[in-house]
């Protein structure tokens, strides 16, 4: 389930070679092209963001306000007694399909302590130190305090799987103990007493090895591997939770509370579900499948507070506790459960989440994750493609297009087209699904990555973080002063260049682009149409933008029933339609720039713009209100203002699209 431990902007940006500064770069042969991929986040970005919560917590969100926020429409409630699973079976060993141990080491601590003997699970006649075993119901006590167990063959076949008989190897403080009664069984259980720990030693766990009290149950595994175990072990919910790894316990504590509730919430009804299908043997895996149980290692003094002052609670959704996803980041925009899976649930939706990046006290993103960059030659992705199978006919690749993606972004379930020298592949297949869809783009791309040493330097980390990305594949554009925002704009779909391409950040905007860019920005809210303009062509790509734009009172047009659609924007006008989309919020007079005509339309824009830093001037002292804006400047003048919120006026609902 869980891409534990650590989006909507991610982004595919096509750039000249020689420009090109990232921290691991790629090296391209001469004329080789290289695709920068800007993204953000890490996981699947569905419910919860851990670094969100982390984030909403430092600015003083409660547990519920945060558990609520991103699991909609969900109320936290103490379901004791109701429909809480109270003990947990966790599969310790690897999940299917991974290598599997054939033997399983526990040893007992010495001296055992039971922290209550009248309702300790007690089996008779065990001494502190030593393990008994129960072989289908039938104990062997005092075997000894390190108990090997070694799967064997199956002797014979049951009328099921789980009545197969197998062949054990038993080893007690090193003497073979096995008797033909231990030596045959269904199944081998460890029994231990409430309040016992125990280690398993064999190197497949890992360094989290330790647990506390519980049966460590072993049988054969049922995914047709023979001599392979699949190694169980019964906790009390809360003990569970102790041991999980999934954030750190020094984190606030309102956070942690969180990730304790939504986790308490997940391996309840996971374990429902489980045990409702009879699908398995066990409620949770210690793994990323579920969550990350490490044992006691894992435990601290913080930790077992909050699972304590939390004992109870979980989410709940139409009376029922629900499976509460979380990753460790979601780049600014949470994914819907349809984005990752096909079953839509009504509490795990899209919506943005500005406090993704957690930053600290000095602004700083505690979140190292929330953005990130990558690099890859169109030779390597060439290559890699080829392996997946796709796109071996396009010759040398130049472009990547995504498209039909979902609100937050991720690129799942989406449409690619690989474009190249000799032709294009993607498209859809007759049954409506795409030819490349963004996963396999996505698995392609970290198939070949993994293998880092086809960039060089050697990148530490050379895959891609989620599939939260889009495509803006401009040769025109490099790291520098409009880089980033460009990059956003495209990421949030709000432009798509002026051809094939080309951005044309030094190209002068029109009032029609202009119109359209705000308009996007906006979420593409409906207006009126036709527009009360008679240059604006009915079903044009401008009338829809305009006839908001008029609706809403952002332009008044240049003279009586014309917009001018083609006249090239003035960085006064660009004001004033920024400051009128905004709510036109008052701000302090500024008296910096000696150029502007006092008391015209764009008097109270540019102040307000000054205001909020939208806007610098063209020097200290002049705006330059009647010069041409070019559309690198107005992808920076939109950027700046959606990483402001305070900007606008209280009663404006802010766009989807604002930075966190």
């Amino acid at each position: 389930m869980f891409q534990r431990r650590f989006t909507r902007l991610i982004a595919i940006a096509l750039v000249a070679t020689s420009t090109v500064a990232v921290p691991a770069p790629a090296i391209a042969a001469p004329g080789d092209q290289i695709f920068t991929f800007v993204g953000g986040g890490w996981g699947h970005g569905v419910g919860m963001s851990q670094y969100g919560a982390l984030g909403r917590a430092d600015a003083g969100h409660t547990a519920e306000q945060i558990l609520t926020y991103y699991y909609d429409g969900t109320t936290v409630e103490d379901r004791r007694g109701i429909d809480l699973i109270n003990d947990l079976r966790i599969r310790l060993s690897p999940n299917a399909g991974k290598t599997r141990p054939t033997t399983a080491t526990a040893v007992a601590d010495d001296p055992l302590t039971i922290d209550d003997p009248a309702t300790a699970n007690v089996v008779e006649n065990v001494d502190d130190g030593l393990l008994s075993l129960d072989i289908d119901g039938t104990v062997y006590a005092d075997i000894g305090a390190s108990v090997t167990v070694t799967l064997g063959a199956k002797i014979s076949s049951g009328a099921t799987e789980a009545e197969d008989v197998y062949g054990w190897s038993v080893v007690a403080d090193g003497v073979d103990v096995c008797l033909t009664a231990i030596c045959q069984g269904q199944r081998v259980t460890l029994l231990r007493r409430a309040g016992d720990t125990i280690r398993i030693s064999d190197s497949t766990y890992g360094a989290h090895d330790t647990h506390r009290a519980g049966d460590l149950r072993l049988e054969p595994d049922r995914f047709g591997s023979t001599g392979l175990l699949v190694v169980l072990i019964n906790t009390p919910m809360q003990d569970y939770l102790k041991g999980l790894a999934e954030v750190p316990s020094t984190w606030h504590d309102e956070a942690v509370k969180a990730q304790v509730i939504a986790a308490r919430s997940y391996a309840s009804a996971r374990g429902a579900g489980r045990r409702a299908s009879g699908c398995c043997s066990f409620d949770v895996y210690n793994s990323t499948s579920d969550q990350v149980y490490a044992g006691t290692s894992k435990e601290s003094d913080n930790q077992n507070l909050m699972v304590d002052a939390t004992d109870g609670l979980a989410v709940v959704y139409a009376n029922e506790i629900v499976r509460t996803f979380y990753s460790s980041s979601n780049g600014g925009y949470t994914a819907a459960s349809e984005d990752r899976w096909i079953t839509p649930e009504p509490f795990h939706i899209a919506k943005p989440d500005p406090y993704d990046p957690a930053p600290d006290a000095t602004g700083k993103p505690q979140n190292t994750f929330w953005r990130w960059e990558r690099q890859y030659t169109a030779s390597q992705l060439a290559t890699w493609f080829a392996a997946a199978g796709f796109a071996t006919d396009v010759g040398t690749i130049t472009e990547i297009k995504i498209y039909d993606l979902p609100p937050s972004g991720r690129v799942r379930n989406a449409t690619v087209d690989i474009i190249g020298t000799n032709g294009t592949e993607g498209g859809y297949k007759t049954s409506g699904k795409p030819v490349i869809s963004g996963a396999k783009l996505f698995n392609a791309i970290n198939a070949g990555a993994a293998n880092c040493p086809l960039t060089e330097p050697v990148a530490l980390d050379c895959e891609l973080r989620s599939t939260k990305f889009s495509v803006i594949s401009f040769t025109d554009v490099a790291p520098g002063v409009y880089f980033e925002p460009i990059i956003w704009m495209a990421g949030q779909s709000i432009t798509n260049g002026i051809a094939p391409g080309l951005f044309g950040p030094d190209v002068p905007i029109t009032r029609a682009q202009m119109a359209a860019f705000v308009w996007r920005f906006a979420d593409r809210p409906a207006g009126p149409v036709p527009t009360p303009f008679d240059d604006i062509a009915p079903g044009s790509l401008f009338e829809q933008p305009v006839a908001w734009m008029a609706d809403q009172k952002i332009t008044t047009g240049t003279q009586l029933n014309l917009f001018s659609p083609e006249a090239t924007l003035t960085r006064g006008q660009l004001a004033t339609f920024l400051w009128r989309y905004a709510g036109e919020p008052a701000a302090p007079p500024n008296d910096n720039f000696t150029d502007l005509v006092p008391n015209t339309y764009y008097t109270d824009a540019i102040a307000w713009m000054v205001e909020w830093k939208i806007t610098t001037g063209l020097s200290a002292t002049s705006f330059g209100p009647e010069d041409p804006v070019t559309r690198g400047q107005v992808a920076t003048f939109l950027w700046r203002l959606a990483g402001t919120p305070d900007a606008f006026d209280p009663s404006v609902t802010l766009p989807t699209g604002m930075r966190p």
